[in-house]
């Protein structure tokens, strides 16, 4: 793992890693949550992602707002906006003030969407 990424523990005890990298960042941020059986290459692979965690069945869903705490008691810029996007048994969309989560159907659509997203030019983010 790269020496910039650290382990923070969140309210509900889920670990979320962080990228500390990218605390001066001008972009919306994002992070994601996989499920342990479905982990994506892309959250390890990608530097430009703020954080990442994973969920198993049956245990307290991480939220949204739980991540976007960490990353701002964690010194990140969350007034630029975050965006996590969640592997889910099936999709949704959420829009909150500042916090977008999308929800996607399995680790290849969201191996899809990560790409999509981190392949944006830096004006649009």
């Amino acid at each position: 793992m790269r020496p910039s990424i650290k382990a923070i523990e969140a309210a509900n005890g889920q670990i979320v890693v962080v990228e500390t990298t990218l605390t001066s960042s001008k972009n919306v941020l994002l992070a994601t949550i996989g499920s342990v059986g479905n982990f994506s290459s892309k959250i390890l692979s990608e530097s430009h992602l703020a954080a990442f965690t994973t969920e198993q069945n049956g245990s307290k869903a991480i939220s949204a707002d739980d991540i976007t705490k960490v990353l701002k008691d964690s010194s990140f810029p969350v007034e630029n906006g975050v965006v996590v996007i969640r592997a889910a048994s099936k999709q949704d969309l959420k829009v909150t003030s500042g916090i977008a989560e999308l929800s996607v159907a399995g680790g290849l659509t969201l191996d899809h969407v990560l790409s999509l997203l981190l392949a944006t030019r830096p004006q649009i983010k």
